[in-house]
Protein backbone atom coordinates (compact mmCIF):
# COMPACT_ATOMS: atom_id res chain seq x y z
CA UNK A 1 0.00 0.00 0.00
CA UNK A 2 3.09 2.33 0.81
CA UNK A 3 4.24 2.17 -2.36
CA UNK A 4 1.09 2.01 -4.64
CA UNK A 5 0.62 5.67 -2.72
CA UNK A 6 4.23 6.91 -3.16
CA UNK A 7 3.19 6.09 -7.19
CA UNK A 8 0.20 8.05 -7.21
CA UNK A 9 1.27 11.07 -5.24
CA UNK A 10 4.69 11.10 -7.34
CA UNK A 11 2.92 10.96 -10.72
CA UNK A 12 0.35 13.63 -9.44
CA UNK A 13 3.37 16.07 -8.30
CA UNK A 14 5.41 15.05 -11.76
CA UNK A 15 2.60 15.98 -14.14
CA UNK A 16 1.29 19.10 -12.72
CA UNK A 17 4.88 19.89 -12.50
CA UNK A 18 5.11 18.68 -16.76
CA UNK A 19 2.36 20.33 -17.26
CA UNK A 20 3.16 23.79 -15.97
CA UNK A 21 6.61 23.33 -17.72
CA UNK A 22 4.58 22.64 -21.05
CA UNK A 23 2.85 25.50 -20.83
CA UNK A 24 5.66 28.00 -19.66
CA UNK A 25 4.44 28.48 -16.68
CA UNK A 26 6.34 29.44 -13.42
CA UNK A 27 6.66 26.30 -11.53
CA UNK A 28 6.51 25.25 -8.02
CA UNK A 29 10.11 24.27 -6.36
CA UNK A 30 9.56 21.00 -4.75
CA UNK A 31 11.29 18.87 -3.06
CA UNK A 32 11.07 15.00 -2.13
CA UNK A 33 12.33 13.04 0.60
CA UNK A 34 12.36 9.45 0.57
CA UNK A 35 12.75 7.50 3.74
CA UNK A 36 13.58 3.96 3.59
CA UNK A 37 13.99 4.27 -0.80
CA UNK A 38 15.08 0.97 -1.01
CA UNK A 39 11.65 -0.20 -0.57
CA UNK A 40 10.04 2.02 -3.20
CA UNK A 41 12.86 3.10 -6.15
CA UNK A 42 12.47 -0.41 -8.23
CA UNK A 43 15.66 -2.03 -8.50
CA UNK A 44 14.85 -2.90 -12.10
CA UNK A 45 15.75 -1.23 -15.42
CA UNK A 46 17.14 2.42 -14.38
CA UNK A 47 16.56 3.41 -17.77
CA UNK A 48 12.72 2.43 -18.11
CA UNK A 49 10.53 5.72 -18.27
CA UNK A 50 7.52 4.24 -17.56
CA UNK A 51 8.39 4.12 -13.76
CA UNK A 52 7.52 7.69 -12.60
CA UNK A 53 10.78 7.71 -10.23
CA UNK A 54 13.00 7.00 -12.61
CA UNK A 55 11.11 10.08 -14.65
CA UNK A 56 11.64 11.98 -11.75
CA UNK A 57 15.83 11.42 -11.64
CA UNK A 58 16.26 12.18 -15.05
CA UNK A 59 13.52 15.39 -16.01
CA UNK A 60 13.20 16.24 -11.99
CA UNK A 61 15.71 19.10 -12.51
CA UNK A 62 13.93 21.28 -15.64
CA UNK A 63 10.71 20.85 -13.62
CA UNK A 64 12.41 22.38 -10.46
CA UNK A 65 11.95 18.91 -9.02
CA UNK A 66 14.52 17.30 -6.37
CA UNK A 67 14.12 14.07 -4.60
CA UNK A 68 16.14 13.06 -1.54
CA UNK A 69 16.11 9.48 -0.04
CA UNK A 70 16.83 8.70 3.15
CA UNK A 71 19.14 6.11 2.74
CA UNK A 72 21.72 7.70 0.89
CA UNK A 73 22.14 10.21 3.61
CA UNK A 74 22.44 8.01 6.77
CA UNK A 75 25.96 8.18 8.05
CA UNK A 76 28.11 5.50 8.85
Amino acid sequence: IQRIYSDRLCASIFREAMDRFVKNESSNFIQMYFEEAHNLFPKKNEADLTLIYNRIAKEGAKLNLVSYDGFSTHQS
